[in-house]
């Protein structure tokens, strides 16, 4: 066993199975993750979503255990607990009060060797993933993403979705799936994680107890398809139903290991802020960042504008999203992007703008270890790309990066040749909507089952009614040095006139458009520039504002969130931009079917 940087320990068993083992207790809770190295990537044609499917069917019982029991019995404890397919891997969690251990232990273990692929439960959850795929099939970024990444990969195995084409679905076997299971779900291809309150030679007893009788499999074969370099621009329009437009832009990039990560890393942080290495920790940090900033508060183009570089095992694309603002060209918005993409290889960024990437970045990997199920999984992300504390090592790298490499790696990769866009020409609605919107199949797909409060429910609370009139609830933790601050207000939708309805969410979205001393882009960079995020939101019965920051700067973020409550503008000139992307919005849900269903429902319960 060896011992890493923030007390994470790992060793690997004699069957091949790698252990990762990280003490934190901050609170009675454990996680155990299970962490395949299979993804859609190591599919072939004829067969593609079988990783996905073969997640699906982990949940349908074993041996000893019969479908459902897993979310029952974790359920039954207070614990949470699901499943995710990538490109990448196959992932499998439970977060169970630390007492249970054994529990998300023995799971793990049982189904990783004894599920049973019942050819009746096989052919349920076809229908299940085939109206999985048809959701996504009406959605147009699901439609634009597939076709895309078909251009842009024209080898790799990268090129196909993670669900998988319909017609692999309506063929793929249970001897298909079985045989990709037996191929995979071994020792040898999976790495252990569990993190949280244990003694780590007491849990370590545990797991040689669960997995050492595990026999080792022969290794599953490498993908073996190297994309060859593009040597052109590749271009593509798909249309669909619809009132709103969508623009897409990538650039091959390559694996992580390359010295050019890092650069790629800060470029992406530049052009639409730090990412979060977690799972559902950090928050959005692009609004001061240059593609918001000049295509959506500036130019006003745009609902959205972002980029995107994931590190990744094998080399994959730098990309470029727009959803474009209506009444808007999709060719001036192209263009609009583009001017930006090719000022990046012209134009060093500013010292500011250096230093604001550098530290979102670091703020994000400190976030990622806010509380025991997102710590585990940045430290499965991370082996995943060869190296458990990554993470730990992410600000030292990135400050050695220097403006003239962001130009370099601009220069190298965001170039005409090496291009591939992608158009979403949005045409008549579907009757009734579109079909209803699943998460993007390339996309983990994460529980949104209440998390543990990291210092325990009641334990260490503080409760204070202030002069003013506000309650105020603390409690710490210290497991990562972020402060998270969440705030609501009765003021939602049910407080709106009959003839103002929106009126309440107009409200929130404009708390953060400027206040009576600072612009949208001034309150925007003051609170990036230090790694932090605020938000403001509204629903039915409130409103409510959200900040995210270092410990240190905790003063800062309550500085801007009480002066964007208490000092709201309601400048003229942010109001009908403003109207103008809540009525692209609007566009979009009318052609969900998800959100058209909600609508009537509502409707028909409250019809006053």
């Amino acid at each position: 066993m060896s011992t890493l940087p923030d007390g994470v320990y790992v060793t690997t068993l004699e069957n091949g199975l790698k252990v990762i083992l990280q003490e934190i207790h901050s609170a009675p809770v454990v996680t155990t993750w299970a962490w395949y190295n299979v993804g859609s990537k190591n599919e072939r044609p004829g067969v593609t979503g079988v990783s996905h499917w073969v997640e699906h069917m982990l949940f349908k019982g074993t041996q000893k255990l019969q479908k459902g029991d897993i979310f029952r019995l974790v359920n039954k404890y207070g614990g949470y607990n699901n499943g995710f397919t990538s490109e990448d891997w196959t992932v499998y969690f439970e977060t169970l009060p630390a007492d249970r251990l054994d529990l998300g232990l023995d799971f793990e273990a049982d189904r990783m060797v004894n599920s049973r692929f019942d050819p009746e439960e096989v052919d349920s959850e076809r229908t299940v993933i085939i109206s999985e795929r048809e959701g996504g099939e009406n959605r147009p970024q699901f439609l634009l993403g597939e076709e895309f990444r078909a251009a842009a990969f024209r080898v790799h195995p990268y090129r196909w979705s993670v669900i998988g084409d319909k017609c692999d679905l309506r063929a793929i076997t249970r001897d298909d799936l079985y045989g990709h299971y037996r191929a995979y779900y071994g020792p040898n291809n999976c790495t252990l994680i569990v993190v949280g309150d244990f003694e780590t030679g007491r849990a370590l007893e545990r797991i040689r107890h669960y997995y050492g009788g595990i026999e080792r499999p022969v290794s599953p074969p490498p993908v073996r398809s190297v994309e060859p370099p593009q040597r052109g621009e590749r271009r593509i329009r798909v249309h669909g139903p619809g009132g709103t437009a969508y623009l897409q832009i990538g650039f091959h990039t390559p694996a992580f290991g390359h010295p050019d990560t890092y650069p790629l890393m800060m470029l992406d942080a530049v052009l639409s802020g730090g990412k979060s290495l977690g799972f559902g920790s950090g928050g959005w940090m692009g609004r001061s960042a240059r593609l918001n900033r000049c295509l959506v508060l500036e130019k006003r183009l745009a609902v959205s504008a972002s980029s995107a570089f994931r590190p990744s095992p094998d080399p994959d694309l730098f990309t470029f999203s727009m959803t474009v603002k209506s009444g808007v060209e999709i060719e001036a918005a192209e263009a609009a992007m583009l001017e930006e993409i090719e000022r990046t290889a012209r134009e060093p960024v500013s010292d500011h703008e250096m230093e604001k990437a550098a530290k979102q970045i670091a703020s994000q990997v400190a976030y990622g270890k806010d509380g025991v199920t997102s710590n585990a999984f940045t430290l499965g992300y991370a082996n995943s790309l060869g190296d458990p504390t990554l993470a730990d090592g992410i600000a030292a790298r990135l400050g050695q990066v220097t403006k003239e490499d962001l130009l370099r790696v601009a220069a190298a990769y965001l170039a005409p040749q090496n291009r591939t866009v992608g158009w979403f020409l949005p045409g008549e609605s579907a009757a009734g909507g579109g079909v209803e919107a699943a998460l993007p199949a390339a996309l983990p797909r994460l529980s949104h089952g209440p998390f543990f409060a990291t210092g325990g429910v009641g334990e260490g609370l503080e409760r204070e009614v202030m002069d003013s009139g506000v309650t105020l609830l603390l409690i710490e933790s210290h497991t990562s040095p972020s402060v998270t601050l969440i705030g609501s207000v009765g003021a939602g939708g049910a407080a709106e006139p009959e003839d103002r309805p929106g009126a309440a969410a107009m409200t929130a979205h404009l708390l953060q458009r400027g206040t009576l001393t600072r612009s949208a882009v001034e309150i925007a960079d003051a609170v990036e520039s230090v790694g932090a995020s605020i938000s403001f939101g509204s629903g039915r019965e409130d409103s409510s504002f959200y900040g995210k920051c270092l410990s240190g700067e905790f003063e800062r973020v309550l500085e801007a969130l009480g002066d964007c409550l208490q000092n709201p503008s309601f400048a003229s000139e942010e109001i009908e931009p403003l109207r103008g992307e809540i009525l692209t919005r609007l566009r979009e849900r009318d052609n969900n079917t998800r959100s058209v269903a909600e609508r009537r429902f509502l409707e028909a319960l409250f019809p006053q």
